[in-house]
């Protein structure tokens, strides 16, 4: 009875706490309310209404749980007892002989059953009243009120949110890009297995999706178009072609002096590496003489120790050079398939490099196109006497002006004549016709040479479709009027 008696108050003093808290969480909550619902009014209403009731309710709970975590003690509780209905001390002494190995004794027995039959009469309840502060409750109740008054006179003056709408360009460079550039990756991977190339595709999947989704103007539009150009070049770098082009190319260089071994070295210096792995792979060891071997070997040491290589190419021409050094016939066959190998990833590179370069030309024409008219060199024909920062990005059709100026004199032609005499007289040659036009000459000249100082770098450097074009546009700007137009 008496320990049945505690457990009780002990669960209304925790019950007690956990409400308390849950008040003073829920006070908590609506000032936190409030505050956002007056931030929403002086934001016009642009943010959501239900933060203020989802915090509310929010710090309720987290009162509550906080509250009901704290628990009591049983000597707590009969104290509480003894307090609340003056048993002077019963329950305490009582709890105290029930927990000593003298509860059988006479007087601690006798003690025992005084407390329970006065407890027996009594409520332990009403020691422990389940009250909430009314206070907080009040002041808690005005503020949740307010809240809610500016919440519902807010949510009718919302402005009214207009979609901004796709832009059409956009969207149609979303569609082809889906249908040449993503298909032909795709398909690139599927030959290749390639990480890499499935990360890259997974990068490009989302641009083209934000760009068929969320472009308004031309910003964006350009901004994601670049974002694809960037990871279309990182992707294309990571490859690392050129280095290992001219790593390969010394390599077959110190095969030259092996018979052998000729063919694949000239195939490897034409950059025909899928030819140069199928020769690599079908030579046969034991026809290199040993003063072959010996100066491939040495060659190959040469090599090494420039620490040009990757790290697996470089073992791999470290191993050869170590097998034609030892004439282990069964070895050297092993290297050279390994640089087969070697060869063989090369060209997937090679060609995988080359259809990013594609996906490169693709996007720059869409960011070209993008642009619009009047964004590159002899575009804009339009004219302004007004000041501007596109200086240089016009031209004009008609260079030589109006022949309609208003300029029309009235003139007359005369005939001088006069009566030929043995006196002295002077003479002047203006122009002869020999020299005439020496500026239109000179100007076709330099014309002529940078065009093919142009057409050159065009062919050699791998430049974007947009700088190609551009450069072709300015030269065809410049054209002198008698000079026969180029494809």
């Amino acid at each position: 009875m008496i320990r049945e008696a505690i457990q009780f108050v002990r669960r209304r003093q925790q019950l007690a706490a956990g409400l308390r808290a849950a008040t003073w969480g829920m006070a908590v909550g609506v000032l936190l309310a409030f505050l956002l619902a007056v931030l929403r009014l002086t934001m016009n209403n642009t943010w959501p209404w239900f933060p203020g009731p989802v915090l509310t309710g929010g710090a309720l709970v987290v009162g509550f749980t906080f509250g009901i975590s704290r628990r009591s003690d049983d000597l707590s509780a009969a104290r509480l007892l003894d307090q609340h209905f003056r048993l002077q001390d019963r329950v305490v002494t009582a709890l105290q002989f029930l927990n000593s190995p003298e509860a059988e004794r006479p007087l601690p027995r006798m003690q025992i059953e005084d407390t329970q039959r006065r407890l027996s009469d009594l409520d332990p309840a009403e020691c422990v009243p389940l009250m909430l502060p009314p206070q907080v409750l009040r002041w808690a109740g005005v503020l949740a009120a307010i809240t809610v008054v500016l919440l519902i006179s807010g949510t009718g003056h919302a402005p009214e949110v207009l979609a901004t709408p796709q832009l059409p360009v956009a969207t149609n460079q979303a569609k082809e890009l889906r249908e040449t550039m993503i298909r032909e990756l795709e398909q690139l991977a599927e030959e290749h297995a390639n990480a890499r190339t499935s990360e890259l595709i997974q990068e490009l999947k989302e641009r083209v999706e934000q760009l068929d989704r969320n472009t308004s103007n031309r910003e964006d539009l350009l901004a994601t178009l670049s974002e694809m150009e960037q990871a279309l070049e990182n992707a294309r770098e990571s490859l690392q072609i050129n280095s290992t082009t001219s790593t390969l190319k010394a390599v077959a260089d110190s095969m030259m002096p092996a018979t052998e071994l000729q063919a694949a070295a000239k195939s490897i210096a034409e950059q025909d590496f899928g030819e140069a792995g199928d020769q690599l792979a079908a030579v046969d060891p034991s026809k290199i003489n040993d003063r072959q071997r010996r100066a491939v070997a040495d060659n190959l040491r040469k090599l090494s120790e420039q620490g040009r290589a990757t790290k697996v190419l470089q073992k791999t021409i470290d191993d050869l050079a170590s097998a034609l050094e030892s004439s282990d016939e069964q070895q050297t066959a092993e290297s050279l398939k390994q640089l087969a190998t070697a060869c063989r990833t090369q060209d997937k590179k090679q060609q995988t490099a080359k259809a990013l370069s594609r996906q490169l030309d693709r996007v720059a024409q869409m960011k070209a196109e993008g642009r619009g008219r009047g964004n590159r060199p002899g575009e804009n024909t339009s004219r302004s006497n007004s000041s501007s920062q596109q200086a240089g990005r016009g031209s004009d059709d008609n260079p030589l002006g109006d022949p309609t100026s208003g300029l029309n004199s009235q003139r007359t032609r005369e005939r001088l004549t006069g009566v030929q005499t043995n006196g002295e007289s002077e003479t002047e040659i203006i122009q002869s016709e020999e020299g005439s036009q020496q500026a239109t000459r000179q100007y076709r000249q330099k014309y002529n040479e940078y065009r093919r100082q142009a057409e050159a770098v065009l062919e050699k450097e791998p430049l974007p479709f947009s700088h190609r074009q551009t450069v072709r546009d300015y030269f065809e700007a410049i054209r002198p009027p008698d000079e026969p137009v180029r494809p």
